[in-house]
């Protein structure tokens, strides 16, 4: 099932998570780069997924992101039984830890005069990750992104929650000339992230 497939990414993606990611490496793994960072916040994985959940608002927020919009969106329960919902719901962003969803989302980027529609599949647990991996860009062979939170343990200085973010970017691309064109804006993308989201983070949630 994708879903299983999802979740088995997921794990394995945040096990090849360790403390030398943390301030973030781009490394190449074949012929796919992968960049990996991850954070600890002071807030609840609940609050963290609501803000990269939520698809319709990365232009306001995700590097070189021009537009973002979900087309559809099915919930998934424990057997495994799909519900396609209505978007405008948006039941994916609701209460409920550990439900499942997948969606479709149309998004377009652009740099250096390089602009790209393309659209993803979006899986997610709510609480707990989101995956998007790029269905249709002519731009990039892969791209594929997965947002992991998970409780980071409490300390004396920490009243709030306390929350590790783990962040795999995988891309590569469609040919030399993209590559050639723009690999150093991408590589800069790739480093301001969380850096972005955590901007993000504080302006929804506000500042702890």
């Amino acid at each position: 099932m994708a879903s299983t497939a999802a979740r088995r990414t997921v794990a394995t993606a945040a096990r090849r998570q360790t403390p030398a990611y943390r301030k973030g490496t781009l490394v190449k793994e074949g012929d796919i780069w992968v960049y990996r960072e991850d954070k600890v916040m002071p807030y609840s994985p609940a609050q963290l997924y609501s803000v990269i959940a939520d698809v319709d608002s990365y232009q306001s927020f995700l590097p070189f992101t021009t537009a973002s919009r979900v087309l559809n969106s099915t919930s998934l329960d424990p057997s495994g039984q799909r519900r396609d919902r209505p978007v405008t719901e948006k039941g994916w962003l609701r209460p409920g830890a550990g439900e499942r969803w997948e969606m479709d989302a149309e998004l377009r980027i652009g740099a250096m005069g390089f602009e790209e529609g393309y659209v993803s599949r979006v899986e997610a647990e709510k609480e707990r990750w989101v995956k998007a991996t790029s269905k249709d860009a002519s731009m990039f062979r892969h791209l594929s992104t997965i947002w992991s939170f998970s409780p980071a343990p409490p300390t004396p200085q920490a009243a709030a929650p306390q929350t590790r973010v783990d962040l795999y970017l995988a891309y590569a691309f469609a040919s030399p000339i993209h590559a050639a064109a723009i690999q150093t804006v991408w590589d800069k993308v790739s480093a301001l992230m969380v850096e972005k989201f955590e901007q993000r983070v504080r302006e929804v949630h506000g500042t702890r």
